[in-house]
């Protein structure tokens, strides 16, 4: 079996948790796909501080922010693509048994829930040496 690489990596799936989250994880998903990794990564951390609903004038607001065509990234959030993705996502969620957020996985342990940062970082330090 292979081992899993000395090197981090940030692998984000959004889980479905309501109709906020839909619309939230489609929008993210739909940047990824039109704007890349990095506005990605941008989009997530604003819609993490998101107090509002996300309706279509937030995310007109936040697809400007990041210099994306709001019109092109609400179409594509309707996209096969899109779905497919947010499909498979559950899937995956349904296998291992994740049902809330967040979840964090280091090498064979999941971490449910509110980890204090100090715990992350020793399960890391633990993983790695394996």
């Amino acid at each position: 079996t292979p081992k899993p690489s000395s090197a981090a990596s940030d692998v984000y799936k959004r889980q479905i948790l309501g109709e906020a989250s839909l619309t939230t994880s489609k929008f993210a998903i739909a940047v990824k796909k039109i704007g890349g990794s990095e506005k990605y990564k941008l989009a997530h951390e604003i819609l993490l501080t998101l107090t509002a609903e996300p309706n279509e004038i937030y995310l007109r607001r936040i697809a400007t922010e990041l210099k994306l065509d709001p019109n092109e990234l609400l179409n594509e959030m309707e996209s096969d693509a899109v779905l497919k993705e947010i499909s498979r996502t559950a899937e995956l969620a349904q296998k291992l048994q994740i049902s809330g957020t967040p979840t964090f996985i280091l090498g064979g342990q999941f971490l449910r829930g509110f980890v204090p940062l100090e715990m992350l970082l020793q399960v890391a330090q633990s993983e790695r040496k394996k």
